[in-house]
């Protein structure tokens, strides 16, 4: 009877000093993936993101359920650290302050037809909120399109020249958007 007691004994430190390493090395900073937040790996998930809702967008028929193509191209830009969060937005009032006044001009090789800039994905409605009012005080028009399970999906435009579409990208980024490109998607 005695020896159990010391072999259950045993078995409890064992475990004990298993959840002690373990919650060790959870406190250990674990640096992110190579990848993360990195603008030229965003830029290309967010057009493989892109390219796979224009070519397996949901039907009208069954709106729930979301197409493998597209879930694993949504997964691949949360993973990265794609998307915009509120914290990357902090700078967004003294961003607005540096570049006002703003006026949106066309410069360069005119587009045909206009195109559009995809500034990125926020995290929800507020950020949504917070980057449209931005964009709007600098003289942009913007739309938010639902990213399922990411956010809003936020776009610029149209532009009908090259030069405003570049200055578009430029001001994205100032406001904390990791990876702006001229989109496929028709404005």
């Amino acid at each position: 009877m005695n020896r159990s007691r010391i072999v259950s004994g045993g078995r409890v430190r064992g475990l004990l000093s298993c959840v002690v390493l373990l919650a060790a090395l959870a406190c250990t900073a674990v640096p992110p993936p190579r990848g993360w937040r990195d603008p030229e790996v965003c830029r290309a998930h967010f057009k493989a993101y892109e390219s796979a809702r224009r070519n397996f967008q949901n039907s009208h028929l069954d709106p729930y359920n979301q197409n493998a193509t597209v879930a694993r191209e949504a997964q691949l830009l949360r993973l990265d650290g794609c998307i915009t969060r509120q914290k990357d937005l902090q700078g967004l009032l003294a961003a607005q302050a540096r570049l006002s006044p703003h006026v949106v001009t066309d410069s360069g090789t005119p587009l045909h037809p206009p195109v559009a800039v995809q500034a990125g994905i926020v995290d929800g409605f507020t950020s949504q909120s917070r980057v449209t009012t931005y964009f709007a005080a600098l003289g942009y028009n913007s739309r938010s399109v639902g990213a399922e399970g990411l956010g809003r999906q936020i776009f610029l435009g149209p532009f009908r020249s090259e030069g405003a579409a570049s200055e578009a990208i430029r001001v994205a980024r100032e406001a904390g958007f990791i990876s702006p490109y001229v989109s496929r998607t028709r404005y």
